[in-house]
């Protein structure tokens, strides 16, 4: 998990990541790069979400969050791997 934090920060990624039981097992962790979260603020008017479930060898949701432009270009503005899909971990 410390590689994968550096990589992120070498690559200008924000992220935020949820322990729940032990301080050495992640339970959620949500990234976006720093390029889409500037565009989520000028084109924040429409967004769309998005789940897949039981894709990966883990078997947990990766939910998408992305956006549409004022010229109906879409970007992605980030991604969530979760351990559950209750509301508390969309949060």
């Amino acid at each position: 998990m410390q590689h994968l934090f550096k990589c992120m920060d070498d690559h200008n990624y924000v992220y935020k990541f949820k322990n729940v039981d032990k301080p050495t097992i992640v339970h959620d962790i949500f990234l976006a790069h720093l390029e889409f979260v500037n565009l989520v603020k000028t084109f924040h008017t429409v967004l769309f979400i998005d789940s897949i479930y039981k894709t990966n060898q883990y078997k947990i949701p990766l939910f998408e969050i992305g956006g549409s432009t004022s010229t109906h270009l879409t970007y992605f503005v980030g991604f969530a791997f979760l351990t559950s899909k209750k509301e508390d971990n969309f949060t």
